[in-house]
Protein backbone atom coordinates (compact mmCIF):
# COMPACT_ATOMS: atom_id res chain seq x y z
CA UNK A 1 0.00 0.00 0.00
CA UNK A 2 1.21 3.80 -0.76
CA UNK A 3 0.59 4.73 3.43
CA UNK A 4 4.40 2.80 3.69
CA UNK A 5 6.19 5.35 1.72
CA UNK A 6 7.87 2.72 -0.42
CA UNK A 7 5.87 1.28 -3.23
CA UNK A 8 2.01 1.26 -4.13
CA UNK A 9 -0.17 -0.97 -6.00
CA UNK A 10 -1.03 1.47 -8.65
CA UNK A 11 -4.18 1.30 -11.44
CA UNK A 12 -6.02 3.96 -13.40
CA UNK A 13 -9.50 4.51 -14.19
CA UNK A 14 -10.36 6.31 -17.33
CA UNK A 15 -13.83 7.74 -17.32
CA UNK A 16 -15.36 9.30 -20.81
CA UNK A 17 -19.03 10.71 -20.06
CA UNK A 18 -20.96 7.23 -18.74
CA UNK A 19 -18.24 4.76 -19.62
CA UNK A 20 -15.35 3.64 -16.89
CA UNK A 21 -12.56 1.47 -17.49
CA UNK A 22 -9.83 0.40 -15.50
CA UNK A 23 -6.19 -0.34 -16.31
CA UNK A 24 -4.47 -3.25 -14.54
CA UNK A 25 -3.51 -3.13 -11.03
CA UNK A 26 0.91 -2.70 -11.21
CA UNK A 27 2.09 -5.00 -7.81
CA UNK A 28 4.64 -2.94 -5.74
CA UNK A 29 5.81 0.20 -7.73
CA UNK A 30 6.44 3.89 -7.45
CA UNK A 31 6.67 4.13 -11.83
CA UNK A 32 4.17 1.92 -13.07
CA UNK A 33 3.79 1.50 -16.94
CA UNK A 34 0.81 0.18 -18.19
CA UNK A 35 0.79 0.23 -21.95
CA UNK A 36 -3.22 -0.63 -22.11
CA UNK A 37 -5.27 0.42 -24.86
CA UNK A 38 -8.70 1.70 -23.93
CA UNK A 39 -11.36 2.82 -26.96
CA UNK A 40 -14.37 4.87 -26.08
CA UNK A 41 -16.94 5.72 -29.08
CA UNK A 42 -17.26 9.23 -29.62
CA UNK A 43 -20.17 11.63 -30.73
CA UNK A 44 -19.66 15.22 -32.24
CA UNK A 45 -21.15 16.13 -28.85
CA UNK A 46 -18.32 14.49 -27.03
CA UNK A 47 -16.16 15.92 -29.64
CA UNK A 48 -16.95 19.16 -28.40
CA UNK A 49 -17.87 19.09 -24.73
CA UNK A 50 -16.43 15.70 -23.51
CA UNK A 51 -13.98 15.43 -20.69
CA UNK A 52 -11.59 12.24 -20.28
CA UNK A 53 -11.29 12.15 -16.59
CA UNK A 54 -7.81 9.93 -15.40
CA UNK A 55 -7.75 8.86 -12.01
CA UNK A 56 -5.21 7.18 -10.06
CA UNK A 57 -5.30 5.23 -7.29
CA UNK A 58 -3.69 2.59 -5.20
CA UNK A 59 -5.25 -0.69 -4.58
CA UNK A 60 -5.94 -1.47 -0.97
CA UNK A 61 -6.66 -5.35 -0.06
CA UNK A 62 -8.54 -4.35 3.02
CA UNK A 63 -10.85 -1.04 2.79
CA UNK A 64 -11.16 1.55 -0.07
CA UNK A 65 -8.48 2.52 -2.34
CA UNK A 66 -6.80 5.64 -2.17
CA UNK A 67 -6.90 8.12 -5.02
CA UNK A 68 -3.41 9.01 -5.31
CA UNK A 69 -4.35 11.57 -8.09
CA UNK A 70 -6.80 12.76 -11.00
CA UNK A 71 -6.42 14.97 -14.04
CA UNK A 72 -9.14 16.02 -16.49
CA UNK A 73 -8.33 16.25 -20.56
CA UNK A 74 -11.01 17.84 -22.96
CA UNK A 75 -11.26 15.95 -25.99
CA UNK A 76 -11.67 19.13 -28.50
CA UNK A 77 -8.18 20.17 -27.25
CA UNK A 78 -6.80 16.94 -28.64
CA UNK A 79 -5.86 16.55 -32.46
CA UNK A 80 -8.09 13.77 -34.75
CA UNK A 81 -6.32 11.56 -36.85
CA UNK A 82 -3.29 12.18 -34.98
CA UNK A 83 -1.12 11.06 -31.22
CA UNK A 84 -1.11 13.13 -28.53
CA UNK A 85 1.01 12.11 -26.28
CA UNK A 86 2.02 14.30 -23.14
CA UNK A 87 2.85 13.86 -19.31
CA UNK A 88 0.11 15.61 -16.85
CA UNK A 89 0.98 16.57 -13.40
CA UNK A 90 -2.31 15.73 -11.05
CA UNK A 91 -4.75 18.46 -10.51
CA UNK A 92 -5.18 17.28 -7.39
CA UNK A 93 -4.52 14.32 -4.70
CA UNK A 94 -2.36 14.18 -1.80
CA UNK A 95 0.30 12.69 -3.76
CA UNK A 96 2.90 14.46 -6.12
CA UNK A 97 2.96 13.05 -9.20
CA UNK A 98 2.35 12.84 -13.32
CA UNK A 99 0.80 10.15 -15.32
CA UNK A 100 1.96 9.89 -19.66
CA UNK A 101 -1.20 9.94 -21.67
CA UNK A 102 -1.39 9.06 -25.21
CA UNK A 103 -4.63 9.89 -27.18
CA UNK A 104 -5.63 8.85 -30.86
CA UNK A 105 -8.93 10.14 -31.72
CA UNK A 106 -10.34 8.53 -34.89
CA UNK A 107 -13.37 9.83 -37.00
CA UNK A 108 -15.64 7.56 -39.26
CA UNK A 109 -13.87 8.45 -42.22
CA UNK A 110 -9.85 8.46 -42.32
CA UNK A 111 -8.51 11.12 -43.62
CA UNK A 112 -7.78 11.19 -47.12
CA UNK A 113 -4.29 12.41 -48.57
CA UNK A 114 -4.52 15.71 -50.42
CA UNK A 115 -5.99 16.16 -53.39
CA UNK A 116 -4.07 18.17 -56.16
CA UNK A 117 -6.56 20.34 -57.62
CA UNK A 118 -6.22 21.25 -61.85
CA UNK A 119 -6.34 24.85 -62.18
CA UNK A 120 -9.68 25.63 -64.21
CA UNK A 121 -10.29 28.30 -67.03
CA UNK A 122 -13.91 29.84 -67.19
CA UNK A 123 -14.21 26.60 -69.52
CA UNK A 124 -13.69 24.26 -67.04
CA UNK A 125 -10.79 22.24 -68.30
CA UNK A 126 -8.21 21.34 -66.34
CA UNK A 127 -4.34 22.79 -67.28
CA UNK A 128 -3.83 19.20 -68.40
CA UNK A 129 -6.93 19.13 -70.17
CA UNK A 130 -5.58 22.55 -71.80
CA UNK A 131 -1.73 21.58 -72.74
CA UNK A 132 -3.32 18.47 -74.43
CA UNK A 133 -6.03 20.26 -76.79
CA UNK A 134 -3.24 22.78 -77.27
CA UNK A 135 -1.03 20.12 -78.70
CA UNK A 136 -3.76 18.46 -80.91
CA UNK A 137 -4.32 21.79 -82.33
CA UNK A 138 -0.70 22.45 -82.68
CA UNK A 139 -0.37 19.16 -84.36
CA UNK A 140 -3.84 19.76 -86.19
CA UNK A 141 -1.85 23.13 -88.13
CA UNK A 142 1.25 21.04 -88.49
CA UNK A 143 -0.88 18.64 -90.67
CA UNK A 144 -2.60 21.45 -92.21
CA UNK A 145 0.11 23.29 -92.81
CA UNK A 146 1.73 19.96 -94.55
CA UNK A 147 -1.44 19.83 -96.53
CA UNK A 148 -1.17 22.79 -97.95
CA UNK A 149 2.43 22.62 -98.67
CA UNK A 150 1.14 19.25 -100.58
CA UNK A 151 -1.46 21.27 -102.38
CA UNK A 152 0.88 24.55 -103.30
CA UNK A 153 3.31 21.60 -104.71
CA UNK A 154 0.20 19.74 -106.48
CA UNK A 155 -0.98 23.02 -108.07
CA UNK A 156 2.48 24.07 -109.00
CA UNK A 157 2.94 20.74 -110.69
CA UNK A 158 -0.61 21.16 -112.34
CA UNK A 159 0.25 24.90 -113.62
CA UNK A 160 3.80 23.64 -115.02
CA UNK A 161 1.71 20.47 -116.84
CA UNK A 162 -0.88 23.30 -118.09
CA UNK A 163 1.73 25.42 -119.21
CA UNK A 164 3.72 23.07 -121.32
CA UNK A 165 0.18 21.54 -122.68
CA UNK A 166 -0.62 25.32 -123.58
CA UNK A 167 2.66 25.55 -125.07
CA UNK A 168 2.07 22.86 -127.04
CA UNK A 169 -1.16 24.07 -127.99
CA UNK A 170 0.24 27.44 -129.11
CA UNK A 171 2.85 25.28 -130.71
CA UNK A 172 0.39 23.13 -132.78
CA UNK A 173 -1.76 26.90 -134.03
CA UNK A 174 1.13 27.87 -135.24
Amino acid sequence: AMDDGKSSDPFVVVQFGALTKKTSVQKKTINPVWNEKMQFPITEDDRRNGVLVFQCFDKDVMGDDDEMGRLSVRVQDLPVWQSYRAWHAWEDGEHAGELEIEVFIVEDEPPQPPKVKAKHHPGGKSVLQQAEEKQRRAAKREQRAAEAELNRKEEGYKEAARSKINKGSELAVK
